[in-house]
């Protein structure tokens, strides 16, 4: 549920910067032929697949003991993300719409040997960096939402799971920052933060989580 959109489009200045470089202007070259088609993984591969990474979630899920009032308040904050993930990535489809003639053309003459002009190029690089700006934006907000409700929660019990777990995941110690070391409470909330950070990230925003709670 987490947007990625703007990942699924690599730097098209540099592509058609490529395609220009390697054409040759005497002779234009045949358009691409089709990519071969994808193989599928097979039904009972691609089952345990996912049972491989239902039981990777529930190792860190199920030692939390959520209790039902816990969930509902989870998924709450996970079904808001979800949302709000949707509205950004039509707002990306809508953008880059405003560039996908733009684009076709300078594909359709870097194929032919002309360099792409440098407005259309910067044109498309500013409709990327603002796509991934929404992404950065979105996904804190939906990390800060979930994180925001585990701080209000969970009891110091389950917040200790967490930060073992959180312990595991960077090597077995949780660095504190030099000036919060003196200060016990300080130093005890950024631990806790910091878990529930990346539990939300690791564990709480994987799309097969919302099943397993």
């Amino acid at each position: 549920m987490i947007r990625h959109l703007h990942r699924r489009f690599p730097s098209i200045t540099v592509n058609l910067v490529l395609a220009a470089t390697l054409c040759s202007p005497a002779a234009a070259r045949k358009p691409p032929a089709d990519p071969p088609p994808a193989v599928g993984v097979p039904a009972d591969v691609q089952k345990a697949l996912d049972q491989i990474a239902d039981l990777d979630l529930l190792i860190a899920i199920t030692p939390v003991k959520l209790n039902a009032g816990q969930i509902d308040k989870i998924v709450g904050a996970l079904d808001a993300s979800s949302t709000a993930g949707l509205e950004a990535n039509r707002a990306d489809m809508d953008l880059i719409r405003t560039v996908a003639a733009d684009v076709e053309q300078s594909r359709s003459d870097a194929l032919k040997g002309a360099v792409p002009a440098v407005d259309v190029t910067a044109r498309i690089d500013k409709t990327l960096e603002a796509m991934g700006k929404r992404g950065s934006i979105t996904h804190a907000a939906s990390v800060q939402r979930v994180a925001d409700v585990l701080k209000r929660e969970l009891d110091p019990v389950q917040t200790k799971v967490i930060e073992l777990q959180f312990a595991k995941w960077v090597g077995g110690k949780i660095t504190v920052p030099g000036k919060m070391r003196d200060d016990p409470e300080k130093a005890k909330a950024y631990v806790a933060s910091a878990a529930f950070t990346a539990y939300t990230e690791r564990i709480l925003l994987n799309q097969r989580a919302l099943d397993l709670l």
